[in-house]
């Protein structure tokens, strides 16, 4: 919360704020959406190791 309100003070004019995570990290998933957020884009990603 903290960072949100330093936004505010700091940027007033912002429109909005962008974050991350993996759907299965459902606790972050889940703060986030008590917060406000919301899935706006999903991508997905692949690896390979060599």
């Amino acid at each position: 919360m903290a960072n949100l309100r330093n936004l505010r003070r700091e940027i007033p004019g912002a429109l909005g704020l962008e974050t991350w995570n993996t759907l299965e990290n459902f606790r972050i998933v889940a703060i986030n959406e008590l917060l406000g957020f919301h899935i706006v884009e999903s991508v997905d990603e692949y690896q390979l190791s060599l």
